[in-house]
């Protein structure tokens, strides 16, 4: 993948999100995830400049079909691939969309799909973030939905097209 500047988003990228919603399984993968966790790394230089490095975080569930690897250079997300945890998934799109840096502890992001997760005691979204990227449909505009009467997930994708991708 190319450079990109914070916050450039995905369409001057050029990365696409790749999203497979299949029976029992649920993958999403974007951008660069080429890089291995035992990589010794570069120290190549380009235009005089040094390149970061690129780190990899993983972590694997193989009994409950879960797995994330995430791939950043100086802690801004170029790519990810997670199996399994849609929370996560979602969080991850956000970020590197936004080319946002990633907590230091990583595992933060894991916890979307945990156990203890609570949606009521915060949201990981803001109202203007993009939920379903098919069809471009935001927080706030489920929340609309939601609000003028729509009381299931069947009722929201009608109103919104979420989830119809």
């Amino acid at each position: 993948m190319l450079g990109r500047d914070a916050g450039a988003g995905l369409a001057s990228t050029g990365a696409a999100v790749v999203m497979l919603k299949a029976e029992g399984i649920d993958v999403v993968s974007v951008g660069n995830t080429s890089a291995d966790p035992w990589d010794p790394g570069s120290d190549d230089h380009a235009a005089g400049c040094a390149v970061a490095l690129l780190r990899v975080s993983q972590w694997a569930d193989p009994e409950h079909g879960r797995y994330v690897k995430m791939v950043t250079r100086d802690g801004i997300l170029e790519g990810f691939v997670c199996v399994g945890m849609l929370r996560t998934a979602a969080e991850l799109t956000l970020l590197f969309e936004r080319g946002s840096e990633l907590p230091a502890d990583r595992s933060v992001l894991l916890r979307y799909d945990g156990p203890d997760y609570e949606p009521s005691a915060g949201s990981a979204f803001a109202l203007d973030a993009t939920v379903c990227l098919c069809n471009g449909v935001t927080v706030g505009a489920i929340a609309d939905a939601t609000a003028a009467g729509s009381a299931s997930v069947a009722c929201v994708g009608a109103a919104t097209r979420a989830g119809t991708g």
